[in-house]
């Protein structure tokens, strides 16, 4: 959970800076806080890129996707 808290923090900061982020971008960098995509494997709840967007969009109302 760590990991997740600190790309939150990330993804707060650029974001209120007026950064724009792909999901491939922000995909890539949770992957490697995890420590690789072995680490996927034990994630809970199962890893998606749709679990990631949602999650990252209910914690930080003000992140818009486009």
């Amino acid at each position: 959970m760590s990991s997740f808290a600190e790309l939150l923090n990330i993804v707060d900061c650029q974001t209120k800076e007026g950064a724009y982020f792909s999901m491939q971008n922000v995909e890539n960098t949770y992957v490697g806080m995890l420590g690789g995509t072995e680490a996927l494997e034990r994630h809970l709840p199962a890893f998606t890129r749709q679990w990631l967007k949602g999650k990252i969009l209910s914690e930080l109302p003000h992140v818009k996707a486009v």
